[in-house]
């Protein structure tokens, strides 16, 4: 199951009412080890802002995510809410390099802010029928520890992988717990490796299951938590009254025949659906409420296993809310402790939260809304889509506008329309006409999308933001395109007869085209801004022009003008506003050569041309940077 987990703090002092039993319990003063999965397999679900805004209020202090969902951790920044994070692409964290870089790109950037504690590598594998998968479960692990390492992470984040249940062969009596044998070739180097590194044994435990399976042979109230005569375990004398603990102690002889006494189990997913099928036998709201509402009165003693009293039993219940979305039986719809508006599936406790799925509709006051970047970090723009309007989704191109002014009231009801805006990059080719640049028309057939597009930027006061790459111009027609027009060196230039204007460059004649076409549709009022170009340093054998000398030429030159604070023929007076592509070679861009070698720089730091940027080799972690503030320079790439 797909899981996000919450944690209940130390400080607890919300009231826990089991209804089942018609008994109240406070919180324990020592911190509670018990963890709600929050799935998000629906279309219905609140902003994480406003379920950041609902755990704080029930005093949470841990969150486990299935993914490392960026919203979320941003959400919950400053919060002090723990965090675990999951990432189920086994075959390219094998891969040394692109787990350090998954963890360098979703782990890092939120620490310290968002307290990240673990990484789960793949959900249930052991389980599955996917040997390729059971293959690369360790060494992803492996992978994700050693990039942890490398970045200075490891002492604060762990990793581990959760399991089903069923990579049990034998689970009773608990003392003969003992895993699958066509699993022990993959368990005991996981052991090991958790052993080594001090990360604990994850499973997914439903009782549910077994009492649905065979209601007539499992006792109810042995899977509830509720009065019975127990079992006992004639190897250890122990009794047991529920089946959960009999399965967590299960875990722990399997472990142990296999020499490994130093792992601590740990539940990540358990919990009872309020809903299910006709055949979905035991599957009510009063079973629910009874599974956990005695699970979180037990979790809150503190109390450990029959075979580990010592050890507090620590389980993540499944699920925060119900998931409209979840394939399969009626059952895996409705686990949640809430409905998607906040109000409780029944009572264990928890006072109703109702609120508005729609962050820009929200009951919250903004108090209780985070904005962890802002103002440490100057975010100015956000931009909605890329290149939209010059595909051939026209569900997109409809959701376009309707996005974007989501957004816009989304910051306005945050407060921060005043500082940040919104807007969208479009391709050049939006333009059917764009020479000469006075005769500059948007094309026809997306008008219906770019005159309302037009009025929200005059309204907004935001830019209209265009990628324009001269080199595919180039590269397409070598032959009656002049290199030095494209490149910003001398050349006799071309010039527009209605306004008599000379342009030396393609560059700035396209950015007076974009002007022209939006006069034509009623708009000298919007600021042109160029989002994306450059010129590659390399490419295929049919690419022509992709050479260093020629990329060097471009962005230099480009530079040069904008440094002067050069404005183009028709807007002489308004500076050119350029964001140059790109600051790295990206080695895994699909595509032609070029796309792989826009960079300026090479991973480590070094140019890969020289336009005046001093070399600045560093190793690909930010924890070891060699570059200095005054080093880095301050053209947007």
């Amino acid at each position: 199951m797909e899981l996000c987990a919450i944690f209940f703090s130390s400080a607890f002092s919300l009231l826990l009412l089991f209804s089942a039993n018609d008994v109240v319990v406070s919180a324990a003063t020592s911190p509670l080890k018990f963890g709600i999965n929050y799935g998000q397999i629906a279309n219905n679900l609140p902003h994480p802002t406003q379920v950041s805004g609902l755990l704080q209020s029930l005093s949470v202090n841990r969150v486990k995510l299935y993914d490392a969902d960026p919203a979320v951790l941003a959400a919950f920044a400053g919060t002090g809410v723990e965090f675990i994070v999951g990432n189920e692409d086994l075959h390219n964290l094998t891969d040394a390099r692109k787990a350090r870089a998954w963890v360098a790109q979703h782990v890092q950037p939120f620490l310290p802010a968002t307290r990240i504690t673990c990484v789960t590598v793949g959900n249930e594998v052991l389980s599955g029928k996917d040997t390729a998968a059971m293959q690369s479960l360790l060494p992803a692990m492996q992978s994700v520890h050693q990039a942890l390492l490398d970045l200075g992470l490891a002492g604060k984040v762990n990793v581990s992988t959760a399991h089903s249940v069923n990579v049990l062969a034998t689970s009773y009596p608990p003392s003969a717990g003992a895993f699958r044998e066509d699993l022990a070739q993959y368990i005991q180097p996981l052991l090991n490796f958790h052993a080594e590194v001090g990360s604990p044994f994850l499973v997914n435990a439903y009782p549910f299951f077994a009492y649905k399976a065979s209601p007539a042979s499992v006792s109810l109230p042995y899977v509830l938590f509720e009065p019975n005569p127990g079992v006992r375990d004639p190897a250890t004398n122990l009794t047991y009254d529920n089946m959960l603990y009999a399965q967590i102690d299960a875990v722990y002889a399997a472990m142990k025949a296999m020499g490994h006494a130093d792992i601590t189990v740990r539940i990540s997913e358990t919990g009872w659906p309020s809903k299910g099928d006709d055949d979905e036998v035991g599957a009510t709201p009063q079973n629910a409420a009874a599974y956990n509402g005695n699970l979180m009165k037990r979790i809150a003693a503190g109390e450990g296993t029959p075979l580990k009293p010592g050890v507090p039993v620590d389980v993540f219940v499944f699920a925060l809310f119900n998931e409209d979305m979840k394939p399969g039986q009626s059952s895996e719809r409705n686990y949640g402790l809430f409905y998607p508006n906040g109000t409780p599936v029944y009572n264990i406790g928890f006072d109703a939260a109702s609120f508005s799925p729609s962050p820009t509709t929200s009951t919250f006051s903004s108090s209780s809304r985070p904005t962890p970047f802002l103002p440490a970090t100057r975010i100015t723009c956000v931009t909605v889509g890329n290149e939209v309007l010059s595909g051939k989704d026209t569900a997109a191109m409809q959701s376009l506008l309707p996005a974007m002014q989501s957004v816009h009231q989304a910051l306005l009801d945050l407060g921060l329309a005043g500082k940040v805006n919104v807007s969208t990059a479009h391709s050049v080719n939006v333009l059917a006409t764009s020479y000469p640049p006075s005769a500059g028309a948007f094309r026809e057939d997306l008008a219906q999308y770019i005159q309302p597009l037009l009025n929200f930027h005059a309204e907004v006061g935001s830019p209209f933001l265009v990628n324009a790459y001269p080199f595919f111009a180039y590269k397409a027609s070598p032959a009656s395109v002049s290199l030095p027009y494209v490149l910003f060196e001398p050349n006799p230039g071309v010039r527009d007869p209605a306004t008599n204007l000379t342009y030396d460059n393609m560059l700035y004649a396209q950015i007076d085209a974009v002007y022209a076409a939006m006069k034509a549709m009623g708009h000298a009022d919007i600021t042109v801004r160029i989002s994306e170009t450059g010129w590659p340093s390399k490419g295929d054998d049919d690419e022509v022009g992709a050479t260093p000398q020629n990329a060097a030429a471009y962005n230099g030159n480009l530079m040069k003008r904008i440094a002067a604070g050069e404005g183009t023929p028709l807007k002489p007076g308004v500076p050119v506003d350029v964001f140059v592509f790109a600051l790295f070679n990206e080695d895994m861009k699909p595509g032609q050569s070029s796309e792989r070698n826009y960079g300026l720089f090479y991973p480590n730091g070094t140019p890969v041309y020289n336009i005046g940027f001093d070399a600045a080799s560093f190793s690909p972690s930010p924890t070891t940077s060699t570059f200095s503030s005054s080093s880095r320079p301050t053209v947007h790439c």
